[in-house]
């Protein structure tokens, strides 16, 4: 019996090294929608679970995420804009 594996590798999710773009996500924790304030160009986004797996990605449309098909839980949102990252830990609550 064989099979074929593929393993992806993303980058750390580790928010200490990333570079502080000015971005705040509100509110937080959050029910359904995260605005996202401070943005001035065009802004993409990547949620992770908290154990790391990617959950979603899009752009940011009208300064705000709709995430309401997320379960309840704790998320890292990556913010890229102009080749810089800044992460923001999000809480998803009832």
């Amino acid at each position: 019996v064989s099979f074929d594996m593929i393993i992806t590798v993303e980058p750390s999710l580790n928010i200490n090294e990333n570079t502080y773009l000015g971005f705040g996500a509100y509110p937080n924790p959050f029910i359904d929608v995260v605005h996202i304030s401070g943005i001035l160009d065009d802004v993409s986004f990547k949620i992770y679970a908290a154990e790391g797996k990617l959950i979603d990605s899009g752009k940011i449309n009208n300064s705000e995420i709709d995430f309401r098909d997320l379960p309840v839980g704790m998320y890292l949102l990556k913010l890229y804009s102009k080749n810089k990252v800044q992460t923001i830990k999000l809480v998803k609550r009832y």
